[in-house]
């Protein structure tokens, strides 16, 4: 008989804001699970950094920064369930979930903890105020930028997601003719995103935090990935450089002569 295990369902703002935590915990119960309790009230910033101890802002400001804006002081849902493999049977319903929402913004609607460990930890978090304290950077220069002006970004970006939760973005790009190198990030990637959102501003030539995030979410979310308005011998420079970092890069059809080992 496979050992009875405790696992937590959250459901982030968007779920709670579309009525899906019901549906939700319907679901994992009619899989075999029994529900424990279930809770539904506010994030604290010490429960945020309870359930995200191994982010340290003062390495993934903008990472904290996001997480912050998305989930701190909005309402979220938490299910404590309990059965034979819970842990795995919570993993396959967010696989289902996220990849069923996929045309919502992030399509990242509910989480569930990965070990019995991390289990154990993100219930006690949330049965209480979390670990207390905030999440936020504690220097004021971040990767050269100034931690002022990542939150100025932030709040900018955050501004602009009046939709968010109902229709991901129109596809971003800042420049008024974007047909030349697109980018975009593997669906299995683990390099971070405060790491991909500097390189990104530093390979097309700026210093600005809010370009190196929206530039990062154009490449994880949009159709097509980020696209700019690099050609020719460029195109192909800066393409070898996306795919050495590890994400992807597709040069517009009249370039690929260009590069090695690309289709004609």
């Amino acid at each position: 008989m496979s050992a009875r295990q405790r696992s937590l369902l959250l459901f982030k703002p968007d779920a709670v804001a579309h009525g899906m935590a019901d549906q939700g915990v319907a679901d994992v119960c009619a899989a075999g699970l029994r529900l424990v309790s279930r809770r539904r009230f506010e994030m604290t910033e010490g429960q945020l950094a309870g359930m995200y101890y191994r982010i340290f802002p003062d390495e993934r400001a903008l990472t904290a920064g996001l997480l912050r804006r998305y989930l701190v002081g909005r309402p979220i849902e938490t299910a404590v369930v309990e059965g034979p493999e819970a842990l795995a049977r919570l993993l396959e319903y967010k696989a289902a979930a996220r990849a069923r929402l996929g045309a919502f913004i992030y399509g990242n609607f509910v989480h569930c903890p990965d070990s019995v460990e991390e289990a154990e930890r993100q219930i006690e978090v949330f049965s209480g105020d979390g670990l207390g304290g905030g999440f936020r950077p504690t220097t004021t220069r971040w990767r050269d930028w100034s931690v002022a002006g990542c939150e100025r970004a932030l709040d900018g970006v955050w501004a602009d997601a009046a939709e968010r939760g109902r229709a991901r973005p129109a596809a971003w790009t800042p420049w008024p003719r974007a047909a030349g190198l697109r980018i975009t990030v593997p669906a299995r990637w683990e390099i971070a995103f405060d790491d991909i959102a500097v390189f990104l501003a530093r390979l097309l030539g700026t210093d600005e935090p809010g370009f190196g995030v929206r530039a990062t979410l154009a490449a994880l979310y949009d159709p097509g990935g980020l696209a700019t308005p690099v050609t020719g011998e460029r195109a192909t420079e800066l393409a070898a450089q996306v795919r050495e970092f590890g994400l992807l890069a597709a040069v517009p059809a009249q370039d690929r002569a260009l590069v090695p080992g690309e289709p004609r």
